[in-house]
């Protein structure tokens, strides 16, 4: 401590002689090293590698002629403790919370790509970002393939995934409508355009909707063969009769991805093929829906009757899993 006050006093003569240049300085006290010149740079080079823990620090009392360091000593500059406005970006409310990156961010709506020997535009799905094919038919834009999106309670047939790569997922009606699986009613009534389990800017369609399309390709004694894949079916194009010919005129390619079942009364599954169920957003009663079917060969069925034609209106138990089409908004 008496090193430091010696210091401090040094100081202090170094500035007094720094205004009178013609006096002579005095030679440094014993046991001082000739290397410490009385200059304040090196003076304060001294006083601040001395190093003293709080523990030995006495706090002079304000009275106390102790020169203190100077507030600016002690407190950083106010451009070194404050961040410059310039440096902190507050988002004002109108602007966009940016999430992720996109899934869809890269894709351009509307490119083609061949489907079923056509060429197909195509949008992204942004919640997983699948790309689907969609045609114009008439006045309506459907997809022209099966949804593949894996919610909750969808399975591939078969639990196989290279069937839901071709036939799309399977989904219960409550999974399709999004609603309470244990909703139960004999009148639900959707909105219009009721979105459920399709993309954003598509929605489950209607029976009203559906019956839209089979007007647009001449009903429902072509419907099956102006509609269906030219390839898949049991024995498509085999018969002489309408019934049994595919043609995917319009390049809707419905495909026979059959039904899942949610016991084994009938085994879990039907096997591909056969027939392709879809459902739509109208109920029958408390226990089925209305579905859209396609037979590869007009066959009946147990709840409606089609009267020998290859697209019918047909009614599935709820709890069932059918495929999903969904048509554009």
């Amino acid at each position: 401590m008496n090193r430091i006050f010696s210091l401090a006093a040094m100081l202090c003569i170094s500035l007094l002689f720094s205004c009178a240049p013609d006096i002579e300085l005095p030679p440094p006290p014993p046991g001082y090293s000739s290397s410490l010149l009385f200059s304040s740079s090196s003076v304060t080079q001294s006083l601040s590698s001395a190093v003293i823990s709080s523990s030995s620090v006495v706090i002079p009392s304000s009275s106390s002629s102790t020169l203190l360091p100077s507030s600016s000593s002690i407190k950083p500059s106010s451009s070194s403790a404050v961040v410059s406005s310039s440096s902190i970006v507050i988002p004002s409310s109108s602007s966009s919370v940016i999430t992720g990156v996109g899934l869809c961010d890269d894709f351009v709506d509307g490119t083609p790509r061949e489907h079923y020997g056509k060429s197909k535009a195509q949008f992204c799905d942004s919640r997983d970002g699948k790309k689907y094919v969609y045609v114009k038919i008439g006045e309506q834009t459907w997809m022209a393939e099966n949804l593949n999106y894996n919610a909750t309670g969808s399975k591939c047939n078969d639990n196989s995934e290279a069937n839901c790569k071709i036939y799309g997922r399977l989904y219960n009606w409550s999974t399709a409508m999004i609603i309470d699986s244990k909703y139960n009613s004999t009148s639900y009534t959707a909105m219009t355009n009721h979105t459920g389990i399709c993309p954003f800017g598509w929605h489950l369609p209607t029976r009203a909707e559906w019956d839209v399309l089979t007007v647009s390709v001449g009903g429902f004694s072509t419907e099956g063969r102006y509609l269906r894949t030219t390839s898949g079916w049991n024995s498509c194009g085999n018969g002489s009769s309408y019934l049994y010919q595919c043609e995917d005129k319009y390049g809707f390619s419905a495909l026979p991805g059959n039904e899942g079942f949610p016991d084994d009364t009938f085994g879990t599954f039907g096997n591909v093929g056969g027939y392709g169920l879809w459902w739509t957003t109208n109920e029958i009663g408390s226990i089925h829906a209305y579905c859209r079917r396609m037979d590869y060969n007009g066959g009946t069925h147990w709840t409606l009757s089609n009267d020998g034609e290859a697209a019918y209106w047909d009614g599935a138990i709820k709890d069932n899993l059918l495929s999903v089409r969904c048509l554009q908004d």
